[in-house]
């Protein structure tokens, strides 16, 4: 009985070491493999860091191409200031305002039958040779009396015998142009058809599509909330319009002996349009240049929008490169059997 009791004794004692010694090891297993399992994820973050942190630039790049590559602005956006009357003034009090600038501005003479230089009260012929030499354009004004057939043929002798040349611009008053005259207008080579929205036709033209004659388009320079709102719409969004500006009345009127506001508005609207072009956020120059420099950019953007789905598609094929690599890294740590 004693010895029966001594070897149960001895065999707890027993069980109680081997069990003591297996938690031991099974702890120490544990933390062998606590501290293993540290190890390798430590092993894991150090090789793949710089691969997650060029997979994080290519995801920004990928969101952000579009707007990197077509941020390249190459003359998008374009201003013509077109003068409906050649008051004396045009020449000896806003000539000098476009002139006496850091960044030269030009715009454009209308003509029409009973307003020819060097008539009474008008620019004379020297004044408007110097303009045209430097860089303001020329274009017929149309009011709608008449026929624009007989106007046109007129014109057309008229400017002949003054030795001036026959422009490709036809400015129509407001509410006479129609889509039906395009055709005569090419029977005259004129190119550009200027309306004032008729035919629901845009004011700014950001197409540049015509068949034959273009159709940009012009609001009053002073048109209380709408020429601001145009002029930032054009420097932010591209397109071709038109600014009017006259001597006699309306919101297109610049000099008014009872509203001097109106002349100082005007020279802060060249401020503004100043430093647009400086900028290079906005071009002023004749019509034809507007036109091919619009195309221009939209050949460019057209060009960029197939480098951006061309960039993309490498961006993707780049990411994906890079996740493979990743996780052969990650199972090189923690992959089945570990």
């Amino acid at each position: 009985m004693k010895i029966s009791t001594r070897m149960t004794l001895v065999t707890t004692i027993i069980v109680s070491i081997l069990l003591a010694a297996l938690t031991v090891a099974v702890i120490s297993a544990d933390r062998m493999r606590s501290v293993d399992a540290a190890d390798r994820l430590a092993r894991y973050e150090e090789e793949s860091r710089e691969l997650i942190v060029e997979r994080q630039k290519l995801t920004l790049e990928y969101g952000n191409v579009e707007k990197y590559m077509l941020d390249r602005k190459a003359d998008g956006s374009y201003l013509g200031i077109v003068f409906t009357e050649i008051d004396k003034q045009l020449y000896e009090s806003v000539y000098p305002m476009f002139i006496n600038r850091e960044k030269h501005l030009v715009g454009t003479i209308c003509l029409e039958k009973n307003a020819l230089p060097g008539g009474e009260g008008l620019i004379s012929r020297a004044q408007y040779d110097v303009m045209c030499a430097d860089g303001w354009d020329t274009a017929l004004l149309w009011n709608g009396d008449g026929l624009l057939r007989e106007y046109l043929a007129e014109m057309k002798t008229v400017l002949a015998d003054m030795d001036i040349d026959f422009p490709d611009t036809v400015v129509f008053a407001s509410g006479r142009y129609a889509l039906e005259y395009d055709k005569l207008l090419m029977e005259y080579g004129i190119a550009h058809a200027i309306h004032h929205g008729e035919n629901n036709l845009k004011i700014v033209d950001r197409s540049c599509e015509d068949n034959g004659v273009w159709h940009p388009g012009m609001i009053s320079w002073n048109t209380t909330g709408v020429s601001n709102d145009m002029l930032n719409n054009l420097i932010i969004n591209g397109g071709v319009a038109m600014f009017e500006v006259n001597f006699s009345g309306g919101n297109e009127i610049l000099f008014d002996s009872t509203n001097s506001y109106r002349t100082a508005a005007f020279g802060r609207m060249l401020t503004v349009i100043e430093r647009a072009v400086h900028a290079d956020e906005l071009v002023v120059t004749e019509l034809w240049r507007a036109k091919e420099g619009r195309a221009f950019y939209l050949k460019l953007k057209e060009e960029s929008l197939e480098e951006i789905a061309a960039r993309r598609a490498e961006i993707l094929e780049e990411i994906a490169e890079i996740e493979k690599t990743i996780n052969e890294i990650y199972y090189k740590y923690h992959g089945e059997g570990r």
